[in-house]
């Protein structure tokens, strides 16, 4: 199997976050040579901890580590090949400039990358912007006319074709006047909490809530170590909880792992902010509530109930334990919010009597 199509599967799978996946993802990584390394770290959709993992290989292994490459000819043969779309080379020309790349000088790296970012090939593009983006004072540390250049060329990918690889890239390196004067536009692309992210690292800019879920708002003020009262961190997990409960749906578990809303990935990240924003009690108020529900529901376990049955119970028992409104009236409030939202629904609300159980 190609190996940029296995890390593809991994991830879009329910395993993706297992130990078990992650042990045998850094097996393969170990055993991958430099070539196939950087075709991972631009091609393969891979978690923070396998990207990591990577990062730590390609920064290990060095021209004088590596094996060495067989080149029929020159880089610059190579170049002219899909300059002059020389049919049937084309394809193996991108490939043996990729690998010949971490061995070349500064210069040739750079004629590559330049002529890489305009090619009619997103794959192509896409390594190069990746290269580029992570290697950033390399290529660009040698002065501000330098970086300018890179990031004009940028520009203008963006102008062209509007994708996630360029908006990541124009968050992460152009300057802040240029982010926000696209604002709007790469919000479309990569979501708002990404440009307020780079925004928000001027102390004067105010992120616009609008745009921005609970979760997202808090994530991102956590990040940018901005305060925020305890009152808003309280009321930002009940509404966690509250979305956990009213889904009902029990996230995917391992053998050795113990029951707890913690599982949940959106009451997982907002325990996190609450620890980056320095209230602690709170974390600690509901680790005591989840383990006395927990303690309360353990006569369960003994009746060999499924993981999701557990979990429905939990759901039904959890108001009692923790400060949370009546699910009932939650799911109303959100009903509501739907409905301002798209308000074409509520006549078929009113027609037909559509209701929350």
């Amino acid at each position: 199997m190609d190996v940029i199509q296995f890390f593809n599967d991994v991830a879009d799978s329910e395993e993706a976050m297992s130990r078990i996946t992650h042990k045998l993802c850094r097996n393969i990584i170990q055993g991958l040579d430099e070539a196939t390394l950087w075709e991972l770290r631009s091609r393969a959709s891979l978690d923070w901890y396998l990207r990591k993992l990577v990062d730590a290989r390609l920064e290990k292994q060095g021209p004088s580590d590596a094996a060495p490459i067989q080149y029929n000819k020159s880089w610059r043969a190579y170049l002219k090949d899909i300059q002059q779309r020389k049919l049937g080379r084309i394809s193996l020309a991108r490939k043996k400039l990729r690998e010949a790349f971490p061995h070349i000088e500064w210069q040739a790296q750079c004629k590559i990358l330049s002529f890489f970012l305009q090619d009619s090939s997103k794959d192509a593009r896409t390594w190069a912007l990746q290269t580029l983006m992570y290697q950033w004072e390399m290529f660009a540390g040698r002065g501000e006319r330098l970086r300018s250049q890179w990031v004009a060329m940028v520009l203008d990918l963006w102008e062209k074709y509007k994708e996630r690889d360029v908006a990541l890239f124009i968050i992460r390196h152009a300057d802040e006047a240029c982010v926000l004067r696209l604002d709007q536009e790469l919000a479309k692309v990569v979501g708002y909490q990404r440009v307020a992210l780079r925004l928000g690292a001027n102390p004067h800019y105010e992120l616009d809530t609008s745009r921005l879920s609970t979760l997202e708002w808090l994530y991102a003020m956590a990040k940018l170590q901005r305060p925020v009262c305890r009152e808003a961190c309280e009321a930002a997990l009940a509404e966690m909880l509250m979305e956990t409960i009213a889904s009902n749906s029990c996230p995917p578990m391992r053998e050795v792992d113990t029951f707890s809303f913690a599982l949940d990935d959106g009451v997982s990240l907002a325990l996190w902010c609450l620890g980056e924003l320095k209230h602690p009690d709170l974390i600690m108020d509901f680790a005591f509530c989840d383990r006395r529900l927990q303690t309360d529901l353990s006569y369960l376990r003994n009746l060999s109930i499924s993981p999701e049955k557990y979990w429905e119970v939990m759901c039904r028992a959890a108001p009692s334990y923790f400060s949370l409104p009546r699910i009932r009236e939650y799911k109303l409030e959100r009903f509501e919010e739907f409905l301002k939202r798209y308000p074409i629904f509520r006549d078929l609300v009113e027609k037909y009597g559509f209701g929350i159980a």
